[in-house]
């Protein structure tokens, strides 16, 4: 080879292996992911609505007043509880990660009213 084609043969190269390893790192992580178990998905859990969601909305009124006022916010948590439930998910874990279920409505709850809010999801709608 020439002197000037020196230059252009090692960019070339370089870019060729780095085409290379970037393939490599891409499938390789790819391979990775795959490989991974496939996290425990939770039962689907219809909504509650209707007369349902009133008498829950009712029985929360006194624990959690924000998160009573908010139908959607509420139907939401109580189907996520209720999945947990429905999956085996220990009480005391659901309890704990109860307020995002709710979403802001339930952020200043206290763990106490967490747990009425979640007793009360379970004997009225969870079934």
């Amino acid at each position: 080879m020439t002197a000037s084609r020196w230059p252009a043969a090692l960019l070339l190269a370089g870019l060729l292996a780095g085409c290379s390893a970037a393939e490599d790192a891409a499938r390789s992580a790819s391979e990775a992911t795959s490989a991974l178990p496939d996290a425990p998905s939770l039962p689907a859990v219809e909504m509650p609505s209707g007369e349902r969601l009133e008498q829950l909305a009712k029985d929360v009124e006194g624990v959690a007043p924000e998160v009573a006022a908010d139908p959607q916010a509420l139907a939401r948590g109580a189907a996520e509880v209720c999945a947990r439930v429905a999956a085996g998910q220990d009480t005391t874990a659901i309890v704990q990660e109860a307020k995002g279920f709710f979403g802001g409505a339930a952020a200043d709850l206290s763990p106490e009213q967490t747990q009425q809010l979640v007793d009360a999801v379970q004997s009225a709608v969870c079934r």
